[in-house]
């Protein structure tokens, strides 16, 4: 993860979590939930700490659900 730290970060429980279980819509729920539970985010002029947990936790979500298919449908051009 970028932007929760000083230095780009590795969330290695979410990792764990992620490759112990098959990808369904409860296992990108629970990493989300793990990701904001497992990150200290920074405070700066450029966003809160707060909304970072909460990127960091969509951004998790959304992409377990892409790869699974469940995910948003692109936007139609």
């Amino acid at each position: 993860m970028g932007s929760i730290a000083a230095v780009p970060t590795r969330i290695r429980n979410v990792e764990s979590l992620i490759e112990a279980e098959p990808l369904s819509v409860e296992l990108a729920d629970r990493a989300a939930t793990l990701i904001t539970e497992s990150i200290s985010p920074i405070d700066d002029v450029r966003s809160t700490a707060e909304y970072r947990a909460h990127v960091a936790a969509r951004i998790v979500r959304r992409i377990l659900l892409d790869l699974l298919g469940a995910g948003s449908p692109p936007p139609s051009a």
